[in-house]
């Protein structure tokens, strides 16, 4: 009874602590949430909890075998959290939280319960961290301008001046010309120069997606 004890004390533990990093991951609708943190954090409990009582039961046994099969495993996971789209890559910070909920889940059922503590509230603070940073200091953004102008000169001329970064053009011979620019910059940046080209005389419609 008491092993039984000791194992569900562990799992709620491991329970906890994923939920907490999974709850700042869903409320910033990212692709693992809450379920996928814990599930992960409990299957690494679960199996570092067999792998070293295993190791007690069979002393020529290994009891890092199973842990740094853990650790592969969980790439395939974090790698289907990673998301591409357009030139940008998305997921890579909760791919690294699911690893994060893997070793917190393998502390856990290797005994080091205050390690496990420590590097949830760790997660957490970084988190949070990056967070504030990203609010004060947005990072860049891809945007997609389709202009009908009968003055791309102008155009080409509010384009130089701006900090933005021109992925790529694509002009039409057609009157009113059409241009089609990927750009690359901060939101307000963005925001700023469709106002100016949109003030161009001569631009007829600036859309941005």
């Amino acid at each position: 009874m008491l092993p039984l004890l000791i194992f569900t004390i562990g799992a709620v533990l491991a329970l906890v602590l994923s939920i907490v990093i999974g709850l700042e991951r869903e409320l910033r609708d990212k692709p693992a949430g809450i379920k996928t943190h814990a599930f992960i954090s409990i299957g690494a409990y679960a199996f570092s909890y067999l792998s070293f009582h295993l190791a007690d039961a069979f002393p020529m046994g290994d009891p890092t075998r199973i842990a740094a099969q853990i650790v592969t495993g969980i790439g395939f996971i974090g790698a289907g959290a990673v998301l591409q789209s357009k030139g940008n890559i998305q997921g890579l910070t909760t791919a690294a939280t699911l690893w994060i909920a893997a070793a917190i889940g393998t502390l856990v059922g290797a005994g080091y319960f205050g390690a496990a503590i420590v590097l949830t509230l760790v997660t957490v603070l970084v988190l949070c961290a990056s967070n504030w940073v990203g609010a004060y200091f947005p990072q860049p953004v891809l945007r997609t301008f389709y202009i009908q102008t009968t003055s791309v000169e102008d155009v080409h001329k509010v384009l130089a001046i701006h900090p933005i970064r021109v992925m790529q053009t694509h002009f039409s011979l057609d009157h009113p010309h059409r241009l089609e620019v990927s750009l690359k910059g901060s939101p307000l940046a963005i925001k700023l120069l469709t106002g100016q080209l949109r003030a161009i005389k001569g631009v007829e419609t600036v859309v941005v997606i």
